[in-house]
């Protein structure tokens, strides 16, 4: 029997997401999802940490959480000190940039309540938040009748799973591996598959460099020297996001000044320093996944770790690097496919193939999960 899409969202449904989360990947991530149920039908709103200024605010805020949390037990220290920790953050403001739709605020939890209030969602989505906010968070959802899900993209995000024994209303993965853990916790679990940009942007490349996604972790900064002597007639170009931090900038500046053929670049989105990517290089398990399938998208093999996701990320249009076999390991995956063509055309044919089905496991699970919101949302209204 064919499979049959599941029926997309009614125009009226109203998604609510929350962060406090900072990182480019928890961005990139909300983003794509966000797009795409737009394109559904959804409206939405954001609710979100930009991580800026309030740095005083912030650390007295995280001192009366831990005081809150550890005297949960003695009323007199606990509640004046969580009626304290509510104040910061209450008041959420518009992002600005012309995104009337993105709210922002040191504390989301503390300003969740009023925004609630005012844009009526009919389902609050968590994308990428800290144990400690989403639970306040969930606690007023309860209150106020309306149903939760977590978006689990990572090993961090399980934390939810195991702190909280009550479950989520839905539970959304990103990946095989994080359907069977949140399976095993015993939550209601749907895949929507990796989370990529589902229109990516087209151009050309030139294919004469060889791009490192996330090449500031351990693993490529310690590579990184040694691939660039090796191959020395090919340029290395390092994405970065800005800012970067101090300690960050003084090793990449380290890497730079030691290898003449290593350049660094700085992009919002990964398209920029894709422009002249004939070959990606993925040394850590932080590279966002939409940007893994922007190289697939343009027919650029990927060489990286050896780490589960990657692996059914990528399939057949990669290569795979196993830690234990070293510096040798990833010298010996760029030149089978760097210095051989009928290789490497291979490799280019599948990546356009693969990148196209991630695309489609992606919309056909966010479908599947936007189903799932209506009936959630229906079941909530039907309550007397």
């Amino acid at each position: 029997m064919p499979r049959v899409d599941p029926t997309p969202p009614s125009s009226d449904s109203r998604l609510l997401f929350v962060s406090s989360s900072t990182g480019r990947r928890a961005h990139a991530l909300r983003g794509n999802l966000v797009e795409l149920v737009r394109e559904l039908g959804a409206t939405t709103s954001i609710l979100t940490d930009t991580g800026e200024g309030h740095q005083v605010r912030r650390f007295l805020h995280e001192q009366l959480c831990d005081v809150a949390l550890r005297f949960d037990d003695r009323r007199v220290v606990a509640a004046p000190t969580r009626w304290l920790g509510s104040l910061h953050g209450r008041r959420a403001n518009a992002a600005g940039g012309g995104r009337t739709d993105v709210l922002t605020t040191p504390a989301p939890e503390n300003a969740f309540s009023d925004v609630a209030v005012s844009f009526l969602p009919d389902v609050v989505i968590a994308t990428d938040i800290a144990v400690r906010p989403w639970q306040t968070i969930r606690h007023t959802c309860r209150e106020l009748g309306l149903p939760t899900v977590l978006v689990v993209h990572d090993d961090a995000a399980l934390a939810h799973l195991e702190a909280d024994p009550l479950g989520h209303d839905l539970v959304l993965t990103t990946s095989p591996r994080l359907t069977d853990a949140a399976s095993t916790l015993g939550h209601p679990t749907h895949p929507i598959g990796y989370v990529v940009d589902v229109a990516p942007r087209r151009w050309r490349t030139s294919r004469s460099e060889i791009v490192v996604l996330d090449p500031f972790s351990d693993r490529g900064l310690a590579l990184l020297p040694e691939l660039a002597n090796t191959f020395p007639t090919t340029p290395f170009v390092l994405q970065g996001h800005a800012p970067l931090g101090r300690e960050t900038h003084r090793r990449a500046s380290a890497v730079l000044n030691r290898c003449p053929n290593v350049l660094f670049r700085i992009a919002d989105d990964g398209v920029d320093t894709l422009a002249d990517a004939g070959l990606v290089l993925v040394p850590s398990a932080d590279a966002p996944s939409g940007e893994i399938n922007h190289a697939l998208a343009h027919g650029i093999p990927v060489i990286g770790a050896f780490e589960a996701d990657y692996v059914d990320l990528i399939g057949a249009a990669g290569v795979y690097v196993a830690e234990s076999t070293g510096l040798v390991g990833w010298t010996d995956a760029i030149a089978k496919v760097w210095q051989n063509p009928t290789h490497y055309g291979e490799l280019e044919r599948q990546a356009r193939a693969r990148a196209m089905r991630v695309r489609t496991e992606f919309r056909t699970g966010v479908r599947g999960a936007m189903a799932k919101m209506v009936s959630l949302r229906d079941e909530i209204r039907l309550v007397p």
